[in-house]
């Protein structure tokens, strides 16, 4: 994590961490989470 977090920050390196872990999450200096809205409907395509 120290590596990604010094790529970042002394080279301006862009980074994305996709983790489910809320601690490694708490590392990191932007979050971003994902709306989740229920499916209004859905259907099968038959072939």
């Amino acid at each position: 994590m120290a590596l990604f977090l010094a790529l970042n920050r002394e080279l301006g390196i862009t980074v994305l961490i996709v983790t489910h872990n809320p601690i490694i999450a708490a590392c990191c200096p932007r979050r971003i989470a994902p709306i989740v809205t229920p499916t209004a409907s859905s259907s099968r395509v038959q072939t």
